[in-house]
């Protein structure tokens, strides 16, 4: 046997007979949710493998097209059973992971109440309302809730308090790549330690680099990248208090999977802030557009997604209504509607509430320091350079007199340099200031703010009330501000 061989602990798991069990054989199933991810596939996994080899894994409805890719040519490597196999009579615990909706379940959300025991894991939180409750249920509920990024990362915490289990390496793999995904290899805000830890261990645990690379991206299909050139030509953006939220609505003739990637692709592309996107196509998913005569109803797949500097956006709580869920800035809702009419007024009226989640703007006054460090124009250079250096600011304002606080210019650590290297610290400041003055007024938004300093290059903007200096803004207040940098740094 080669060095590289795989041992028999790292076999796939034999796949479910291709009979039932009898009614004297009591079963373990894990319930990943309808259009499964890698998140909800590798927690199911991962508790499948920790609850033992006679545990099945079942996928009620549909799976993401990235996972049906993976599952393409690693399907054998765990243990999925066909729900079609699956007899909810003789059910013994049920496992229901990366949500607590039984919307979400499909038809298997009817074998909950035929369980002795059903356990359900997520990791969305704020906790959302679980309409997953005791009378659901034929026997115990149990529920593990945290708010972690990824719920394959509790999962993986638990495996690693199990010595006794080692993961093959395909198991690492889907795990990795699982909390790759769902925290955007570590980068979202739902991101914590935790998932970092346990990202960690399962790369102690050899999972493979290169698949991960692989899979973690959303590659578009020809026919999602048209619907994706199409969505940025024909999308509507409002903008409130410098918040711009794209509204898009997508009429396809079949029903089309992966349309988070579109609207994902669409909110990295496009010069905005969040996005609602519905993605109408004929109810019952249909290959061919229905006869006039024919059902009417529209299958409507409603996605928010927000970038991570966005404040106050919930698309979680926002979808609540209609069945969706989700993560803060990426949820997702599916309904029915008769028409494409009703669907552009509810995705508009979406937007709007996307904006009366906002909390009110921040203004100048609200962060601005008060403890304004000033020269006039006829101390000197040198004494201007004590000043900077002993406040430890990188530039100055220069104001007609110390009582009289009116800006007439400022000057910066470079000008003071400068004027040290050609040795002529002992000149006045009035020949060196800047006299035209990039400035906001104590009512100016953060969102102006930042683009005075990003547009013109510069480190600090006084705030003028009435010609007089009555406070400064840096470019560290604004990236506390906007949650980039600590207070502390």
């Amino acid at each position: 046997m080669t060095a590289n061989a795989p041992t028999p602990a790292n076999l796939p798991q034999p796949p479910l007979p291709t009979q039932p069990p009898s009614q004297s054989s009591p079963v373990d199933i894990v319930l990943t949710h309808a259009t499964c991810d890698f998140d909800s596939l590798a927690a199911a996994v991962g508790l499948a493998r920790l609850r033992g080899p006679h545990c099945r894994v079942v996928i009620p409805a549909g799976v993401h097209s990235a996972v049906r890719r993976y599952l393409s040519l690693h399907k054998s490597f765990f243990p999925i059973a066909d729900s079609k196999l699956v007899d909810p009579h003789v059910l013994r615990w049920v496992a229901v992971v990366d949500t607590r909706s039984r919307k979400r379940l499909g038809t298997a959300s009817e074998w909950l109440k035929h369980a002795d025991e059903v356990l359900v894991l997520d990791h969305h939180a704020p906790p959302s309302e679980s309409d997953i409750r005791d009378e659901d249920v034929g026997g115990s509920l149990e529920y593990v809730i945290d708010d972690v990024g990824a719920a394959s990362t509790l999962v993986v915490e638990r495996l690693m308090k199990r010595p006794d289990i080692h993961l093959s390496r395909a198991e690492a793999t889907l795990l990795a790549l699982a909390i790759h995904t769902d925290t955007g290899s570590l980068s979202f805000e739902n991101t914590t330690p935790r998932d970092a830890a346990a990202l960690a261990w399962l790369l102690a645990q050899r999972a493979c680099q290169r698949s991960i690379s692989q899979f973690a991206r959303n590659y578009l299909t020809t026919q999602q990248q048209r619907l994706l050139s199409h969505a940025l030509d024909s999308m509507e953006v409002k903008v409130v208090n410098g918040l711009s939220v794209a509204s898009i609505v997508l009429e396809t003739p079949a029903f089309v999977k992966g349309m988070a990637a579109v609207a994902q692709s669409a909110l990295e592309l496009a010069d905005i802030d969040a996005l609602v996107l519905a993605s109408v196509s004929p109810s019952g998913r249909r290959k061919a557009q229905p006869k006039p005569q024919e059902n009417s109803t529209k299958q409507v797949s409603i996605i928010g997604r927000a970038r991570s500097r966005v404040d106050g956006v919930d698309f979680s709580t926002l979808f609540q209504p209609y069945g969706g869920g989700g993560h803060a800035k990426a949820a997702s809702a599916s309904l029915k509607m008769s028409d494409v009419s009703q669907v552009t007024a509810l995705v508009e009226d979406l937007v709007g509430r996307i904006f009366d989640q906002l909390p009110p703007p921040v203004l100048a006054r609200d962060f601005m320091s008060t403890n304004i460090v000033s020269v006039t124009p006829m101390q000197t250079m040198g004494e201007a350079s004590a000043v900077l250096f002993e406040s430890g600011h990188t530039g100055l304002a220069v104001v007609r007199s110390q009582d009289n606080g009116d800006l007439v210019g400022v000057i910066s650590r470079q000008d003071i340099a400068l004027s040290e290297k050609r040795k002529l610290l002992h000149t006045p400041v009035k020949g060196w200031l800047a006299r035209k003055v990039i400035s906001v007024s104590p009512i100016t938004p953060l969102h102006e703010i930042e683009s005075k300093l990003v547009d013109n290059n510069i480190g600090r903007l006084p705030v003028i009330d009435e010609g007089k200096v009555v406070g400064i803004i840096t470019r560290s207040d604004v990236l506390i501000q906007r949650h980039l940098c600590s207070p502390f740094a």
